[in-house]
C-alpha cells in the first residue's frame, strides 16, 4: 500500500471488526484501519517493525488514508 507518498508493507494484522471497511486511520496510537489492527509494518527503506514503534516515529492521525 502507500502511506504519505511512500511505499508501505503490511506485515501482519488482527482482524478486530469483521464488518467494517475502508483505508482511513480509526485509530492511529493502536494502528486501526477499517476492521483491521496493524501489526507489523514496513514503511519505504526500513526493516519490519512492529506499529507501535511506526506510529511513535512518525505521528499518523486519524483520518489518515492507505493508498
Amino acid at each position: 500500500t502507500v502511506f504519505r507518498d511512500k511505499r508501505f508493507k503490511v506485515h501482519e494484522v488482527e482482524l478486530i471488526d469483521p464488518g467494517a471497511t475502508g483505508a482511513e486511520l480509526v485509530d492511529a496510537v493502536a494502528g486501526v484501519v477499517g476492521g483491521l489492527r496493524l501489526v507489523t509494518v514496513q514503511p519505504e527503506g526500513k526493516a519490519p517493525m512492529p506499529y507501535r514503534d511506526f506510529a511513535n516515529g512518525t505521528r499518523p492521525t486519524v483520518g489518515e488514508r492507505f493508498t
